[in-house]
């Protein structure tokens, strides 16, 4: 029974997550949850807000794959290298 938890967990870990908690993108990009909810405001990421019917709060989800592409558009020196990005 082991073994096989701890394969499951494996191919868990070789997975590439499609979207990122506010607090797990804030740790892995090292951007501020301020910053990170105004980049959603502005447009510049996509989220998805999940709520279930009669609950005052939910959960914001971050496409990874924008985020990353939003981060990919500076150089090294934190100059934007592409105008827009695709979101």
């Amino acid at each position: 029974m082991g073994e096989r938890i701890a394969s499951v967990a494996a191919i868990k870990l070789e997975l590439e997550p499609v979207y990122l908690r506010i607090s797990q993108a804030s740790y892995v990009y090292g951007i501020s949850r301020t910053r990170l909810f105004a980049l959603i405001a502005e447009g510049k990421i996509k989220s998805r807000y999940l709520i279930q019917p009669g609950n005052s709060r939910g959960i914001r989800l971050l496409e990874e794959k924008s985020l990353r592409q939003y981060v990919e558009s500076f150089d090294s020196e934190g100059r934007r290298t592409r105008k827009e990005v695709e979101v």
